[in-house]
């Protein structure tokens, strides 16, 4: 466990160190929108960004909601869902595929201050102490919460302030 947090912790600085190399080389209308992203700004999503990630999004869901029993099964332990038939190893791969799909689709679209919002429902498991669906669907409603705020604060800003926005270009 303690060599995947290290692991983590690498990873993290050396992309770290390759976006910042980047940016020195960056215009400065780069650097303000990569910098109004990494704070979970929505002001930089098009239409065309919002189908792109509705149908990468539709498309996974369906592949999860597919998986559904082998999941349950899972949930039940190794050993049980290999008495069920569940093929192990195949279905790690495709969760960790799904999951970082999923993911990747939410930081590219609302930066990666909607981590947030991803690890509200784990929390809410660990609080609750139970993998009860009817108890953690509450929780996913609370982490899609987040990002619903931060697209109504910026949606809200953009009307009401219309006239104090500046372009950067």
């Amino acid at each position: 466990m303690s060599m995947l947090v290290v692991c983590g912790i690498m990873i993290g600085y050396i992309c770290s160190a390759i976006t910042d190399f980047c940016v020195t080389f960056a215009d400065d209308s780069n650097i303000v929108n990569l910098h109004n992203w990494s704070m979970g700004s929505l002001s930089g999503m098009t239409w065309s960004n919002v189908r792109m990630m509705t149908a990468v999004v539709a498309v996974t869901m369906g592949v999860t909601f597919f998986l559904a029993k082998p999941i349950g099964a899972y949930q039940m332990g190794e050993a049980y869902a290999r008495n069920m038939g569940v093929k192990i190893r195949l279905l790690r791969v495709l969760l960790i595929l799904l999951s970082s799909l999923l993911s990747a689709c939410v930081t590219a679209f609302a930066g990666p201050i909607s981590f947030v919002g991803i690890a509200v429902p784990h929390l809410v498991k660990t609080a609750m102490k139970t993998a009860k669906p009817l108890l953690l669907i509450p929780g996913c409603f609370l982490g899609r919460g987040q990002l619903s705020r931060c697209f109504a604060t910026a949606l809200r800003g953009r009307c009401l302030l219309r006239r104090s926005f500046r372009s950067v270009r």
